[in-house]
């Protein structure tokens, strides 16, 4: 039940207590799906995020007694809280500002739409370009000032420290700004895990159609080839369908059920750990290239200086 991780700090009293969240929060939906798949999935992120907050609030209250610094990519980001509606059909409460203003450590010079794009920044499963380490390095440094370095509790944990010309200040003026199109365009697409190459390079564009191509070319010429093509068009017996599935359900089952008797637990643990493993390392080894070579151009295009100029 510990969703945020600070239970256990909580429990031994610990102080002080300092907080970095990385904030995979649950988002607010306007509209949420109604159907059965997407409620219960919805139920569950509702259940761990309120356990968080529950937590959350807990160490807030307490703060008087046990010094608390907390960051997390969504300070700085104005919300709205919604009331019930009451017997009348009305809210019992009008809409209010969600945190209040005089909050402690909201304001840290990061304009709000850049912190709403950095809170949604995710790897592209190879690395960060240089706009994005800077941005995060700069929002974490500059957070840290009134939630950290403020607090007479825990300012001797940053014993040493003072201002320093960091290189990733170079985008303070763009993160403070929030107004600098080129700087938005390419924080709004760091929250994609694929193809930001492509968005954001040409080089990357013409290394992706190229690799689509080649590709296509191959899938084309493998139709052409009259055995592979005759094999597409023969007679499927009733008894080979029956066996594809058969051995479809099967594998399916090893993989599921948790409690097998020998020698199928064997067998299960030959082909989970052991041979599709194999196989797959054959896909993700060619995937793996193409990453690295559009990582390349992704990077080419992240860097401050053809960024911000």
């Amino acid at each position: 039940h510990d969703n945020q991780g600070i239970g256990a700090l909580l429990e031994y009293d610990c102080r002080p207590i300092v907080i970095s969240d990385a904030s995979g929060y649950l988002p607010d939906d306007d509209d949420p799906v109604t159907r059965i798949p997407g409620v219960a999935g919805r139920s569950i992120g509702i259940y761990g995020d309120r356990v968080r907050e529950e937590q959350l609030i807990e160490a807030r209250l307490e703060e008087a007694h046990r010094p608390l610094a907390l960051m997390h990519l969504r300070k700085g980001i104005a919300g709205v809280a919604l009331a019930p509606i009451g017997p009348n059909g009305e809210p019992i409460e009008p809409p209010r500002r969600e945190p209040p203003d005089d909050f402690r450590g909201e304001a840290f010079g990061v304009a709000s739409s850049v912190q709403d794009l950095v809170s949604k920044v995710r790897t592209d499963l190879d690395s960060f370009s240089e706009v994005e380490a800077y941005t995060l390095e700069l929002d974490g440094y500059l957070m840290a000032k009134p939630n950290l370095v403020d607090e007479p509790a825990i300012v001797a944990l940053t014993r040493g420290a003072g201002a320093r010309d960091w290189r990733f200040l170079a985008v303070a003026t763009a993160a403070e700004q929030g107004s600098q199109a080129a700087y938005l365009r390419h924080l709004t697409k760091a929250k994609s895990r694929f193809f930001k190459a492509a968005a954001l390079s040409v080089t990357g564009k013409i290394e992706t159609l190229m690799m689509g191509l080649i590709a296509l070319g191959l899938v084309g010429g493998l139709l052409l080839i009259d055995r592979v093509r005759a094999w597409f068009a023969a007679d499927l017996p009733v008894w080979a369908t029956l066996a594809t599935v058969g051995v479809a359900l099967l594998v399916l089952a090893l993989y599921l059920l948790p409690r097998l008797p020998q020698p199928m637990r064997g067998i299960s643990e030959f082909l989970f750990t052991q041979a599709f493993p194999a196989l797959l390392a054959i896909p993700f080894w060619i995937s793996s290239l193409a990453t690295l070579l559009l990582s390349k151009a992704f990077l080419a295009a992240g860097r401050v200086q053809r960024v911000l100029g």
